[in-house]
C-alpha cells in the first residue's frame, strides 16, 4: 500500500521522471564509453547500479548508492544483490508461523533470524 500511495502514484512517478531519465542517461553514457574503449561490461552490474541509485536518488537518500567506474574488488555491488535478493526470496515465503501462531517462539523456517541478520547488514551497507 505505501508503495503504491506513496512511491509509485502516478504523481511520484511524474515527479520523478526528469530523475529517472538521467540515470538512464548515464547508463547510456557509461556503456557508450566501455564501447569507445573496446570494454567488455557486466550488464547485470550496470543494470543493478542504475536500479539502485534510481531508487536511492528517489526514495531513500537523495545521492547514488553506486558508481559504474567503481572498482568492485571486494565485491560489495555483489554482496549487496546478494543481500536484496535474499530479503525479496524470504519476503516471498509463506511463513509457516502465519498460520500456527502458537509455534512462534521457534522460528521453525528460521525465517525470523535471517531477517533480524539481513537488517544488520542492510543497514551495515546503507552505513
Amino acid at each position: 500500500m505505501l508503495c503504491a500511495t506513496n512511491i509509485f502514484s502516478p504523481q511520484k512517478l511524474e515527479s520523478t521522471s526528469t530523475l529517472r531519465h538521467k540515470k538512464v542517461q548515464e547508463l547510456v553514457n557509461f556503456v557508450g564509453t566501455c564501447c569507445t574503449k573496446g570494454e567488455a561490461i557486466d550488464i547485470g552490474k550496470v543494470v543493478f547500479i542504475t536500479i539502485m541509485n534510481s531508487f536511492s536518488n528517489n526514495t531513500l537518500f537523495s545521492m547514488d548508492f553506486a558508481n559504474y567506474g567503481a572498482s568492485d574488488d571486494d565485491g560489495s555491488h555483489q554482496n549487496f544483490k546478494e543481500l536484496i535478493e535474499g530479503i525479496l526470496d524470504d519476503a516471498g515465503k509463506i511463513n509457516v508461523i502465519d498460520l500456527f501462531p502458537i509455534i512462534k517462539f521457534l522460528d521453525p523456517q528460521g525465517l525470523k533470524g535471517r531477517g533480524e541478520e539481513s537488517f544488520k547488514r542492510l543497514l551495515k551497507a546503507f552505513d
